[in-house]
């Protein structure tokens, strides 16, 4: 078996996964959408979860709609609702003229802000993720208020803002970010962004956006 390289996983839309050229390649190599001039091997999507059935899961992100597969790793869809607002890591394919995912990573995103934030990132006006039917179906668990608190001041997205300015290619300084950020408890927030797929150690001490 060769040795193949992890692909990095591009924001994008499902409309723009839908409707991009699909390209499916021989051997080991990953298959692809063509989405303007990217080849996408792996998609990193903000969307609310619409249908929840063995092993599928659909999803909406205000663009449009498409299912998640979960052939080998159906515990993955353990802790997730219909209403839960996700960021996912997948793999596009595409079978009988259907287009699915098959995902890497599943989070549930506690704070809505991640939406508005992903909306500027993407530059899509109309870009909005259905979220009045999972505030309305979701049980009424405001106790856990304290951490919806921690990122109310967008302290997360004053990191991923510092890594922005500080990477010329080669990723930012872990140091250097904490410092130019000016958030308390930058640690914690960084590792949350690993944890949720934004951000990625290129190698010890340098970060990168994903």
């Amino acid at each position: 078996m060769p040795d193949i390289k992890r692909q990095t996983a591009i924001k994008c839309t499902i409309k723009q996964i839908l409707e991009g050229n699909y390209i499916q390649k021989p051997g080991w190599e990953p298959n692809y959408i063509e989405i303007h001039d990217k080849k996408i091997s792996r998609v990193n999507i903000l969307a609310t979860i619409i249908s929840k059935e063995t092993n599928t899961i659909t999803i909406d992100d205000g663009t449009s709609k498409i299912n998640i597969r979960l052939f080998s790793e159906p515990e993955k869809a353990d802790n997730l609702s219909i209403g839960d607002i996700i960021l996912l890591i997948a793999r596009p394919r595409e079978y009988n003229n259907e287009r699915y995912l098959v995902p890497d990573i599943i989070r549930k995103i506690a704070n809505n802000k991640w939406i508005e934030h992903r909306k500027k990132e993407l530059s899509i006006s109309k870009y909005e993720i259905p979220i009045k039917k999972a505030i309305d179906e979701k049980p009424k668990e405001t106790q856990q208020a304290p951490v919806q608190e921690e990122y109310m001041d967008n302290e997360p997205l004053k990191i991923l803002e510092a890594i922005k300015q500080l990477d010329k290619g080669d990723g930012a300084d872990t140091e250097a970010i904490i410092k130019k950020s000016g958030v308390k408890k930058a640690e914690k927030h960084i590792q949350n962004l690993v944890n949720e797929g934004e951000i990625y150690e290129i190698r010890p001490g340098k970060l990168k956006i994903l």
